[in-house]
């Protein structure tokens, strides 16, 4: 049987190929928090995950023929305890030593709980996978309506898109990957899909977030300026640029797609979009079935989205998001300073705006974190982002939250010239700690943000 962790899949697998199918079998398995860490100088973690109030640390090791030795098991425990895990798991496409396998039994006996997952345990943990996984997400009413309106488009194919317009946090993904789901579950065959989008940490987001609603007989793999596509695959998920460039040299794309899915589509009349679009008749008769997703349709340049996806299909915004319960209701607080701005702008060369961004407001920021505390325990289970200007203010709101002590507070930010620096070992234990709890409060600024949770 054909599969993500199969047999096949596993003798024709790529580093980055493994990593990711051993993080899809920990989703189907019912882990949490499921990061995929491995990069250089990850310290030797390649997956963290979290499981019976426990955190788990995989290093996955693909060989061609090679089994892994001790050195590889003294390495991962080593991550083990930089990263405060409970669990470590070394996962190989291959075998392990019959050292290691003594190592193993000796670690066991003196309660380290290191588990050796091997090719043939990779493989059998797939196989007793059901179809889908137990946690696959309901869409609910309102995705139901943009769900139905790409399935019914897609089997009439007039007109041969669909524009889907939805507020951020609405869930225009899964919308998308419900209905090919549905599509896939009609015609009792698997489309040939690509999603595309304009830059990489998307294009992996957006594979991750499919996952749950594709079975495990259905393929996904990646196309960016790193790695190659499968075109086994069923879904292919693709940094636009990398597509754009290889249809500049051939003229065409590597293969037919019944259907092509733009994320973020407000910017597809770019003319790397463009390219690809048009090559290959997306949208047109006879051409793959065009979708587009996104939350803000008008642009400030004027560009003509409905010529290229024609009107939307399903427009739901904020208003209505909140209107009916969607979306969850904004406690919106102005906090404002004592400073005469009017008088600051007057001081040669130096404007207000410029002056806000270096000047730290003590009063400001302890309201702020005075007003967070205050409400902190109106809530259960509560977690919180500040969003902050500088690396050095949220240093200094991280250091405030926690002189009060009501909760841990960690800054989650990216390494600049001549600034603070945060290790990629740092980096992801904070986001693992926010997602489990052990870390209350992240400040961090906004773009930071976006790329990281």
């Amino acid at each position: 049987m054909q599969g993500f962790l199969s047999d096949e899949a596993l003798g024709s697998a790529t580093w980055q190929y493994l990593e990711r199918g051993v993080g899809r079998l920990l989703r189907h398995e019912g882990f949490s928090g499921v990061r995929i860490v491995g990069q250089t100088a990850d310290e030797g973690a390649d997956i963290l995950a979290h499981r019976g109030g426990k955190r788990w640390l995989i290093q996955v090791k693909c060989r061609r023929s090679s089994n892994i030795g001790v050195e590889v098991i003294d390495q991962t425990l080593g991550a083990t305890e930089i990263y405060k895990a409970d669990v470590p798991v070394i996962a190989t496409n291959q075998g392990f030593t019959e050292e290691a396998r003594r190592r193993q039994v000796a670690l066991l006996a003196a309660n380290r709980p290191l588990q050796l997952w091997d090719r043939n345990q990779l493989k059998k943990r797939w196989e007793r996978l059901p179809d889908y996984p137990p946690n696959r997400p309901e869409t609910r009413r309102y995705q139901d309506g943009p769900v139905n309106v790409i399935r019914e488009r897609y089997e009439v194919r007039d007109p041969n898109s669909a524009l889907i317009v939805m507020a951020t946090g609405l869930g225009k993904t899964l919308v998308a990957a419900e209905a090919i789901r549905r599509i896939n579950q009609k015609t009792k065959k698997s489309l040939k899909v690509l999603v595309l989008a304009h830059r990489n940490e998307i294009v992996y987001q957006l594979e991750k977030a499919f996952w749950p609603l594709l079975p495990k007989t259905l393929l996904t793999t990646i196309w960016n300026g790193y790695e190659s596509p499968d075109h086994a695959a069923n879904v292919t998920f693709a940094c636009v640029d990398s597509v754009a460039m290889y249809v500049e040299n051939t003229g065409s794309l590597p293969q037919e797609y019944d259907m092509v899915v733009v994320d973020e589509c407000h910017h597809a009349t770019s003319p790397t979009y463009s390219t690809v679009l048009q090559t290959s008749n997306c949208g047109k008769r006879g051409g793959p079935f065009l979708v587009g997703l996104t939350a803000t349709p008008w642009r400030s340049d004027e560009a003509n989205l409905s010529a290229v996806f024609g009107e939307p299909a399903v427009c739901i915004d904020i208003v209505q998001g909140l209107k009916h319960g969607w979306l969850s209701n904004v406690d919106y607080r102005m906090h404002v300073d004592n400073i005469n701005w009017s008088e600051l702008g007057r001081v040669r060369n130096l404007t207000p705006r410029g002056l806000n961004r270096t000047l730290f407001i003590n009063e400001w920021d302890d309201a702020v974190v005075h007003k967070l505390h205050e409400t902190w325990f109106e809530l259960p289970n509560p977690r919180a982002i500040v969003f902050c200007g500088t690396i050095d203010h949220a240093i200094t709101m991280r250091d405030r939250i926690n002189a009060l002590g009501f909760t841990r507070a960690d800054a989650l930010y990216s390494s600049g010239w001549g600034g603070p620096t945060i290790s990629p070992v740092q980096r992801s234990r904070i986001l693992c700690d926010f997602h489990d709890g052990i870390t209350g409060v992240l400040s961090t600024r906004e773009w930071i943000c976006r790329m990281s949770i």
